[in-house]
Formats: structure tokens, sequence, C-alpha cells
């Protein structure tokens, strides 16, 4: 398999990675992750499991695909995982401003609108295929993409306007060194 990031920004899949794989689909595709995490809801049960696999992050809740994306920060860890096997345009390292982003997104005829008033104020675009762009910053640089599932508590939180910018978000969080 290889990777475009184009197939992701229009298709909102990464190869076999889609809402609703299974958190075991998972791991005996890709292997154990690096970045493991745990977020605990208010009666102390596990919510959510945040998975990172360099640039890859993954969000499972109820063991199932819940959203995922990948991180374009400046952290060295931010890499596209060699299993991915990427190939093309990958704007990773934090350096990429908001407006060069949307001009490849031209340029690639991949179509994009700008974010609704009731969705989060973390993205600043959305893709055909439901990928949000989060940028921000001094220099308005793009940090992440970002797959949401439909239907998740994690779609919810995000139609409610709560913010998904915490941590856990990218991998530099999900470290558990």
């Amino acid at each position: 398999m290889s990777f475009e990031l184009k197939q992701f920004l229009v298709s909102g899949e990464i190869g076999v990675i889609r809402c609703g794989i299974s958190r075991e689909n998972v791991v005996s595709t890709f292997g154990e992750a690096p970045a493991k995490q745990n977020l605990h809801d208010a009666d102390g049960s596990i919510g959510e499991v945040r998975y990172g696999y360099g640039a890859l992050s993954l969000f499972f809740q109820k063991g199932l695909l819940a959203g995922y994306g990948l991180c374009m920060d400046s952290d060295p860890d931010c890499e596209i995982p060699e299993f991915l096997h990427p190939v093309g345009y990958f704007p990773v390292g934090g350096k990429v401003p908001l407006v060069e982003f949307v001009d490849y997104l031209r340029k690639e005829g991949i179509s994009f609108r700008e974010r609704r008033e009731e969705e989060d104020e973390w993205f600043k675009f959305f893709t055909e295929g439901d990928v949000g762009i989060g940028a921000g910053g001094p220099r308005n640089n793009v940090f992440c993409l970002l797959k949401v599932c439909l239907g998740t508590e994690l779609w919810r939180t995000y139609k409610q306007r709560v913010s998904l910018a915490i941590p856990g978000i990218t991998p530099p969080f999900l470290k558990t060194r």
C-alpha cells in the first residue's frame, strides 16, 4: 500500500484506516503503537484510547476508530510512519502556512470549504473527505489534519463546539515517557 496525502483529503481514509475499524484490526495490521494514552470518563472508566504512530494519531472509543489524523507540527517524532509508504507531498515540520496549504488544495483540485459557525474554531477548513485542517500560531501554520467519525462521542464533542485542542491530539502529547 502506498499513501498519498491527496487520497486522505479527498476520501477521508488512509489506506485501510477508516471510521469504525477495530483497535484489534489496527494492531494486527500495524503492530502495537509506540505511544498510547487512555482517557478516563468521569466515572473512572476508559472512555477513549489514543494511539500514536509518529505523525499518525488514532482515537478509539468502545474499541472502534472514532477519529484519526496526521500531525504536521515541528516535533521530530512527527514523521509519517514508513508502514504507510508515503509518496508525494507531505507538509510536515510545522512550517507550512495555511495559505500555502490552500494553494496546494487548489492546485490538486481538492474541494474544500471554510468551517461553519457551529464547527470547532480549531479547524479553518474542511476538505471533501471531511478532513479538518487545523492551523494557528503566530504564522497561522497548518499543524494537523483530522478526520472525526460521524456519530461518535468525539464527533458529538466537536459538534457541541467543545474544542478538540486538548492534550493528546498530536503525538507529542501522546508520549508516555
